[in-house]
């Protein structure tokens, strides 16, 4: 009812309007030789505005209406005031629309600061309650509360500086942190690879693409659809190798060049066969496929709280001697119980002697799920991949057999029982 109530709202107005439920905005292109006939377009139409509030007892609030003037110059120049209803409007910098915060120099600072803090103290909530919570409940609500914070108008800003991306990455990489319990200098690279997660980078690449691919296909309102430009092919009457791609967009400007359109472009012309998909859903499927790496669900599984140490041993960041003397937090790489050795993975699962009666009880489980021929035939090496990722060629209830066994293994051996989790 409200929007046929606003539908004549823009009938008499000069400037381009955008409604949105009860949100009115007016955009103009200001002349730059005669921005005095600019600002009184503006003006009368923001009077035309206030006449229809009248006819129809609607009331417009002066105090929260502004206007912001949108350039790349360093120097602005002095313009006309705006007025509503007799009262000067203010001029700002900064505006949130629409849940974006657009700025004056069109640059994503605020926007990205604000997304920012907002996730940040998302996250804290989930990083007090992650040691009482399994580690899927701590990746459900990132998923759930934060990313979307992170993501939201995420192919607008994508043109960003590149400390601001590696902002948003860093929180991610937190979040990375908390799901997994792992320590605070383990590697982003990893922590995305334990998880299965793709960086936000790739991740608005993504979204960046799919868009262009509803666009191209006619699967978003026209006016979005007419931002894609026609295809090379279109242009001549004869075959070109590059005919299904778009044609470039030409631009000026380091911002423009990697703003949405012409940045998405060059994306989708280097795209292949997957353009030519059918339908928005196997687009998206066949992407994520051949570019998105696979969460594994075994490495939710947890046994006896040991799910913490066997993902940070998987890390190669645990309180093994070994990987603290690789990451430069202490000084001596060898087992402090047997001092024959450094103590790594294959040391404190295989031959420190302290472990002998846990080792004896996981190598003999281990027979209940392997062929004993096929155990003989493993090196240390394979020895340590099974124990810390299971074997992709056995069955599902097979590997958890073996990822039980192996938390059973570093639970009941208590080497990590002194610091269990910090």
């Amino acid at each position: 009812m409200f929007l046929i109530y606003v539908n004549d709202l823009v009938d008499d107005l000069i400037s381009l309007p955008y409604l949105f439920a009860d949100d009115t905005s007016l955009f103009k292109v200001i002349d730059p030789l005669d921005s005095d006939t600019t600002f009184n377009q503006l003006n009368r139409d923001l009077s035309v505005l206030s006449e229809w509030a009248l006819q129809w007892r609607v009331t417009f609030n002066a105090s929260k209406t502004v206007y912001m003037i949108i350039s790349n110059k360093t120097a602005v120049p002095e313009y006309p005031d705006l007025y509503l209803d007799g009262t000067k409007l203010d001029k700002v910098t900064s505006h949130k629309h629409l849940g974006v915060t657009l700025t004056h120099n069109m640059k994503w600072g605020v926007h990205i600061d604000a997304a920012i803090s907002k996730a940040n103290k998302r996250l804290n909530g989930i990083r007090r309650i992650r040691f009482l919570i399994t580690r899927e409940a701590r990746i459900l609500l990132y998923k759930a509360l934060v990313l979307p914070v992170l993501e939201y108008g995420n192919i607008l800003y994508d043109n960003c500086a590149l400390y601001l991306k590696q902002r948003l990455e860093s929180v991610q990489r937190q979040a990375a942190i908390v799901c997994t319990c792992a320590f605070r200098t383990a590697g982003y690279a990893k922590l995305l690879s334990e998880l299965g997660w793709s960086s936000l980078e790739d991740r608005r690449k993504y979204f960046r693409l799919t868009t262009m691919y509803k666009m191209v296909n006619n699967n978003v309102p026209e006016y979005l659809c007419n931002l894609a430009p026609t295809r090379v092919g279109a242009r001549v009457n004869y075959n070109l190798r590059n005919g299904a791609n778009l044609s470039l967009v030409k631009t000026n400007h380091v911002k423009t060049y990697n703003s949405f359109v012409p940045k998405t472009i060059r994306d989708w012309n280097n795209l292949g066969p997957i353009r030519n998909s059918l339908s928005t859903e196997g687009f998206k499927t066949r992407y994520k496929r051949e570019h998105f790496g696979k969460p594994n669900p075994l490495f939710n599984f947890d046994h006896k709280g040991g799910n913490v140490h066997h993902t940070r041993l998987r890390l190669g960041l645990s309180h093994l001697q070994e990987h603290l003397y690789t990451h430069n937090l202490i000084d001596n790489p060898v087992c402090r119980n047997c001092n024959l050795e450094n103590e790594s993975i294959t040391h404190y699962l295989l031959r420190c002697p302290l472990y002998a009666t846990e080792r004896a009880i996981y190598l003999a489980g281990l027979l209940n799920v392997v062929d004993a021929n096929y155990l003989a035939e493993l090196n240390d090496n394979d020895m340590v991949n099974i124990f810390l990722f299971g074997d992709p060629e056995f069955p599902w209830e097979s590997n958890m057999l073996l990822f039980k066994m192996a938390q059973t293994f570093i639970v009941d051996s208590k080497r990590f029982a002194d610091r269990p989790y910090h």
